[in-house]
Formats: structure tokens, C-alpha cells, sequence
């Protein structure tokens, strides 16, 4: 089995962001709660921008008709 090189050293890069961003999250997440931020509100903050996020990527790759319900609810 074949790996595509190309698809192979952009999952190594997006898989090294996530790391990256995890990694950064303890001392953050430190360094805000104990400069006065509670930590419901830094999580929330955390799900907001995760959701913006997400949302825009969907936006992105899948164009604006990814969020029509078609008439279904």
C-alpha cells in the first residue's frame, strides 16, 4: 500500500497544529486563571472560537449550502 507523499506530509502538519495547540493549552489555561479569569469563561470562550472555527472551515470546503435543512427541521 501506497501513501500519497503529498496527502501524507499535510496530515503530518495538520496532526502537529493539534499537538501544538494542545500542548499550549495547560500553561494558557494556567497563566488566565491565575491572572483573575474564571474557568467557565475561558471554556466558553474555548467553544465559542472552536465553533467559529468549525464553521467557517465547513463554510469553506463545503460552501454556504452545508447549513440548509431543505425544508426539514
Amino acid at each position: 500500500m501506497s501513501i500519497n507523499k503529498q496527502h501524507g506530509c499535510r496530515s503530518i502538519v495538520y496532526l502537529l497544529i493539534t499537538v501544538i495547540g494542545w500542548g499550549i493549552m495547560y500553561p494558557a489555561s494556567k497563566h488566565t486563571v491565575s491572572s483573575g479569569i474564571d474557568g467557565y469563561y475561558l471554556t466558553f470562550i474555548r467553544y465559542v472560537l472552536g465553533a467559529v472555527l468549525v464553521s467557517v472551515i465547513l463554510i469553506i470546503l463545503e460552501g454556504k449550502q452545508s447549513y440548509q435543512t431543505e425544508g426539514k427541521t
